[in-house]
Formats: C-alpha cells, sequence, structure tokens
C-alpha cells in the first residue's frame, strides 16, 4: 500500500466521479472512486479531510453495454441481474439525476421527461427486490447533495407507500415522476437555503410559496403532461386542514397521489439535516409525523409509512443497553422491535460480517440512536452489511 497524501482541490470536478478512493488520516475509506461529487460542500470536506495513495490503484475497465451490471435499459423492461451493490446503485442514480436536471435549464429539451421516467422505473425494480437495503443506503447518507439525494430518497418512500396502498405499478410510477421533480421550480435556490443559517428572507419565502407554481410551469414546459405527476408538482404542500399552500386545498380535494407524495416529502425533510434544521432521528421524525395524523396529513398512509419503516428505521445505527453499537438490517416482528447487526462490540472492538441481535432480550434493547457521521469508522462495516444485496 502507497502512500496517503492529502488530496489537492483540482483533483474533484463537481459533477465528475473521482478516479480514486479518498481516505481519512486513520486509513479509513472517506469516499470510494467511481462516485460523483455533486456539490461544492462536498468537494471542500473532501479537500480538508482527505487524503488519497500515490500510487494508481486499479480500476476495472468499463463494461461493454451487454455485460451483466444494472445498465440504463428501455421502459417497462427490468434489468438483468447486476454485480453492483445497493451503494454503487445509489452513486449512479445521484449522477444520473444532476445530468437530468442539468438538460432541463435548456432552453429546448425532448427527452426530460423520459429520462425521469426511466429513472423512476428502475426505482420501482430495486424497491421490489431490494427494499431494506435501498432504503437503508439513502438513509445513512448524510453527504450528498442535499437536494439530489432528497429526491431520491422522497420518491423510494413515496414508492413503498404507494405500493402498500395497493397502487398498480403503472399507478405508483407518476407519483416517484412528481416526487423526483416536485422542487424543480426552486432548484436554483434550493441548494443556497440548504446550506443559509440565518432566517429566511421576506424574499426567500416567497419564492417557496411559488415554487410549487414554478414546478407545474416548468415541467409543462418540458413536456410532462401527466395529470397526476403535473398535481404532485403544484399540490405537494397542501395540507387536509387547508393550512397548505398554494391554494389552500382541503383533505377532499386533494388527490391520494398527491397525499403520498406529501407524507414521504416531509418524513424525508425531517430526518436530513439542513444548517437552518437539525437532523432528526428516525424515531423523532415519526413522532413529529404522529402529531400530523388527520391535521396536517392523511392518518392512514402515516401509519403505513410507520409500519414501513419502524421506530428505527433501517439504516439507523444504533447504540443498545449492553454497550455494543450496531446498524438496523431490517423491520422486525413489532415496529420498536428491528433486527440489529452488530458493527463494533463493547470493548470498540469492530465485528466483521452479520451479528443478530434479539432485540426482545432486554441485554440488547435499544439505547438511543446514533448519527454515522460521529463514527466514520463504521462506514465501511455498514456499507459491508450490504454489499451481495444485488
Amino acid at each position: 500500500m502507497g502512500e496517503l497524501k492529502p488530496v489537492d482541490y483540482n483533483m474533484i470536478k463537481v459533477g465528475s466521479p473521482i478516479s480514486q478512493s479518498i481516505y481519512l488520516k486513520s486509513g479509513d475509506l472517506l469516499f470510494k472512486h467511481g462516485r460523483m461529487v455533486t456539490s461544492q460542500r462536498q468537494k471542500k470536506v473532501l479537500v480538508a479531510q482527505g487524503f488519497f495513495l500515490d500510487e494508481p490503484e486499479f480500476i476495472p475497465p468499463k463494461p461493454a453495454p451487454n455485460a451483466d451490471v444494472i445498465p440504463t435499459y428501455a421502459l417497462n423492461h427490468a434489468p438483468p441481474p447486476a454485480k453492483d451493490t445497493i451503494f454503487d446503485v445509489k452513486e449512479r442514480w445521484l449522477g444520473e439525476l444532476y445530468h437530468i436536471f442539468k438538460l432541463a435549464r435548456e432552453p429546448l429539451v425532448v427527452s426530460f421527461s423520459y429520462q425521469i421516467t426511466k429513472l423512476a422505473n428502475e426505482i420501482q425494480w430495486v424497491c421490489e427486490y431490494h427494499q431494506d437495503a435501498l432504503l437503508a443506503a439513502f438513509h445513512i447518507d448524510s453527504e450528498s447533495d442535499y437536494g439530489l439525494l432528497h429526491a431520491l430518497h422522497r420518491a423510494i418512500i413515496g414508492e413503498v407507500i404507494a405500493k402498500q396502498s395497493d397502487l398498480t405499478r403503472n399507478q405508483r410510477l407518476p407519483i416517484l415522476c412528481g416526487a423526483l421533480t416536485h422542487d424543480l421550480g426552486m432548484a436554483d435556490i434550493q441548494t443556497a437555503l440548504h446550506h443559509q443559517k440565518s432566517a429566511l428572507t421576506d424574499e426567500q419565502v416567497q419564492q417557496l410559496k411559488q415554487h410549487p407554481l414554478e414546478s407545474h410551469k416548468e415541467l409543462s414546459r418540458l413536456g410532462v403532461d401527466d395529470k397526476d405527476w403535473l398535481d404532485i408538482a403544484l399540490h405537494h404542500h397542501e395540507r387536509i386542514d387547508g393550512s397548505g399552500y398554494p391554494h389552500n386545498l382541503t383533505a377532499d380535494a386533494i388527490p391520494l397521489s398527491v397525499k403520498i407524495a406529501s407524507v414521504a416529502d416531509t418524513y424525508t425533510a425531517l430526518v436530513r439535516p439542513t444548517n437552518s434544521r437539525t437532523c432528526n432521528s428516525g424515531k423523532k421524525a415519526l413522532a413529529i409525523l404522529y402529531k400530523e395524523r388527520s391535521v396536517s396529513l392523511d392518518a392512514g398512509l402515516i401509519d403505513k409509512l410507520i409500519n414501513i419503516v419502524g421506530i428505527f428505521p433501517i439504516g439507523a445505527l444504533v447504540r443498545l443497553n449492553n454497550g455494543e453499537i450496531g446498524v438496523v438490517v431490517k423491520s422486525g416482528k413489532k415496529i420498536s422491535q428491528p433486527v440489529v447487526s452488530i458493527l463494533q462490540s463493547a470493548n470498540l472492538k469492530i465485528i466483521q460480517g452479520r451479528r443478530l441481535r434479539d432485540i426482545q432480550d432486554e441485554q440488547f434493547t435499544i439505547a438511543d440512536e446514533l448519527s454515522l457521521a460521529d463514527y466514520p469508522s463504521l462506514v465501511e462495516p455498514v456499507h459491508n452489511q450490504w454489499t451481495a444485496v444485488i
């Protein structure tokens, strides 16, 4: 293994994958080669904390178009079995959405609707076979671009809620498309607002209030004509008690597709920190949502979400009563008792592989939920819990 050297600012380009893995000074993996850097903030963190090996690491050549990996593919055709991990898939989606949104800025775009629908179709396929791993991959990511990550996460949550609501695949597809794009009308200000520490100005508040109208207008310009898709863009901030915007609709006037998108949007925002909003644990986020049952958000859909993700969401880092630290890998028989795989023993030893705990046993009950950002040495062990998923 070569010598670790500090990352140079010019080594990283926003919107492009990195050619070499980046490590912390301790040697722990910080950012895997091939991942796309999607924000200036992400680049600054990598430059400030990152090191790379001075000898080039081997990167396999790109596969042929028909190779056995998840490719881009025609609509309504499931991709063949793949060799990517769920985290590779997540990074590819972030990159694809980045370029789709970049394309949307062009004066004449003819493929936007197709590209978003294709991405939504693939999300449906991966949710069908790898739902737990996909929920984990997005729950634990706190470093990727906020707008891209939030859009993909709420699309996934929207898909699983809609599926639990017995909607068909075709009925669910525009919900995913709407979830991916309903903030398009505030794309130019979203990153700035995410990093802003001060209170919003009156002008910014007005921009936020107007973004559903702007999103609807922009999607129409880009060729979107599906009613559910456009309804989600226009009405995702409406609330069943009439307190939402831009039209103060009440429950009966809000379509089911919009209600699903609103619950997904609210939950994924609550678990995603900004400079003006602290990160809520999955447990606290669900508690906040539960208070909104039948007030501003649909009670039945919130109940479905709680049953899907549990009180401690899949991917949550938790400390047990005996001092061990583990990650939630799947839901349990009770929403308060998920299946936890131990990553670190009480004496701080890293555990290899999967060592599952019975949370019903008092010594193994969950004491509290932790932030993976505070435990960089556990990032790779967490990822290894799902390396063979796809």
